[in-house]
């Protein structure tokens, strides 16, 4: 039962910043009538930060990226 919660949890988190980003767009693009792409270089630009940081605090030495790849 546990799993699925976290399932959710994770899911709610990456649909909330997917929204954050989508809303964030749309009333740029509302107000000003031009596309501004610096959003998805922000986004980027937060995802590297939340990797690093991740890696390097992580509580298990065998955790992202490098797990994922043995797989």
């Amino acid at each position: 039962m546990a799993f699925y919660i976290v399932q959710f949890l994770t899911g709610l988190a990456s649909a909330a910043s997917l929204f954050l980003v989508a809303s964030g767009l749309s009333i740029i693009f509302g107000v000003t009538r031009i596309v501004n792409f610096a959003h998805g270089a922000f986004y980027m630009l937060g995802a590297y930060v939340a990797f690093t940081l991740t890696e390097r605090f992580s509580a298990h030495s065998d955790s992202g990226a490098a797990s994922l790849r043995r797989r």
